[in-house]
């Protein structure tokens, strides 16, 4: 998760710590990148991270106008994870059981 630098010292967050990200449907995992790319307040993320998918996060609202999906944005709380020794070990373990999930499914 892409988070302003101003933000980032504010929270205690360090660049490449892994952080939880919290919106009212879910709760993530995620890496934070810190920079001044982000606006102060916001929070930016892709879909790409196999473990915290920021989908997660987003509800399946219905825009009244367009009837799409509200996917693009939502309000989150980020946290610093203070033991980022047991929080990496969490992310190894996600990824292992993800990938017994995906071989159990391929193999039927």
């Amino acid at each position: 998760a892409q988070i302003n630098t101003a933000d980032a010292e504010r929270l205690g967050i360090e660049d490449e710590a892994l952080v939880w990200v919290n919106s009212r449907k879910g709760r993530i995992i995620t890496r934070a990148q810190v920079s001044d790319r982000p606006n102060k307040g916001a929070v930016y993320m892709t879909y790409q991270w196999w473990i915290g998918a920021c989908n997660e996060l987003v509800s399946e609202n219905l825009s009244p106008i367009t009837k799409t999906p509200e996917y693009k944005y939502c309000a989150v709380n980020v946290e610093p994870i203070a033991d980022q020794r047991a929080a990496e070990q969490y992310v190894i373990d996600e990824y292992n059981k993800l990938k017994t999930r995906l071989r159990e499914s391929a193999m039927g």
